[in-house]
């Protein structure tokens, strides 16, 4: 995949950064990142109409001016939550979009993930670059005592380690089908052949006839 164009929020300078990435850079350099957290920006309530500052490095997290105006977020985000008592999962009865379970909600221009906004709203700000994960393995779990901090490593490492990787079809990488992976292991042909055939590599057909990948058929 390509990489990126995007400019930089402190300097103005463009800059190349691998997609994968992208949504999270928001500065050329460590310089700027570091210079950006000095940096103050001047916002306007949307609620109360007051002019406030915050840092530059921060100024996605910041819509409101205090807790009081905040207050009418957290009411929209309480009517959209069903709690489940003695340490359930709270559900998102919001939208979800992308088919994956994880909620959103509108905060003045931007649509945030509600379970990022339940963390926020019950401990602190989140660290630019972190993830919240779920404890209970549930994307439309809103249930602070549920959430955790990690790295995108920390979260890969928590899918691995629950059995959660989306497997063989339902893998974004896959070039087979189910159907197309028995047929192989069913088939007498070559591997080559049968490689050829599929449009993947040799190797490839001898890790599914070894079963070591597609383990889950």
């Amino acid at each position: 995949m390509p990489p990126v164009t995007k400019t930089c929020r402190q300097c103005g300078t463009e800059y190349k950064i691998k997609a994968s990435a992208a949504s999270k850079s928001k500065f050329c350099s460590k310089g700027c990142h570091s210079a950006a957290k000095v940096k103050k920006a001047r916002l306007t309530c949307p609620r109360c109409g007051i002019e406030f500052e915050v840092p530059e490095y921060h100024r996605d997290r910041h819509v409101y001016c205090s807790k009081a105006c905040r207050g009418d977020l957290k009411a929209r985000f309480e009517e959209k939550v069903t709690k489940v008592p003695e340490g359930g999962c709270w559900i998102w009865e919001g939208a979800s979009p992308g088919g994956r379970g994880y909620g959103q909600i509108r905060v003045g221009d931007s649509q945030i993930a509600a379970h990022r906004l339940a963390y926020e709203q019950a401990y602190e700000p989140i660290p630019d670059g972190m993830y919240v994960c779920h404890t209970c393995d549930n994307p439309s779990c809103v249930n602070p005592e549920h959430l955790f901090l990690g790295t995108h490593q920390d979260n890969m490492d928590d899918m691995t380690k629950k059995d959660r990787k989306p497997k063989g079809e339902f893998s974004k990488a896959h070039k087979l089908t189910d159907e197309e992976v028995l047929e192989i292991r069913a088939s007498s042909e070559t591997q080559q052949e049968l490689a050829d055939r599929f449009g993947v590599s040799q190797r490839n057909i001898s890790f599914i006839r070894n079963r070591k990948t597609w383990k889950h058929l």
